[in-house]
């Protein structure tokens, strides 16, 4: 599986600046949520 390193080069940053950027958004609870393994906080 060649590009399963190039996905998570791209993904992992992408997601720690969306969750340090905005952290309310639904997207970034989203993200948080399947991270944790837990429910997205209200």
């Amino acid at each position: 599986m060649t590009g399963g390193w190039l996905f998570h080069a791209l993904y992992w940053p992408l997601a720690g600046l969306l969750l340090w950027r905005w952290p309310s958004s639904a997207l970034a609870r989203r993200l948080w949520a399947r991270i944790t393994w837990s429910a997205p906080p209200r």
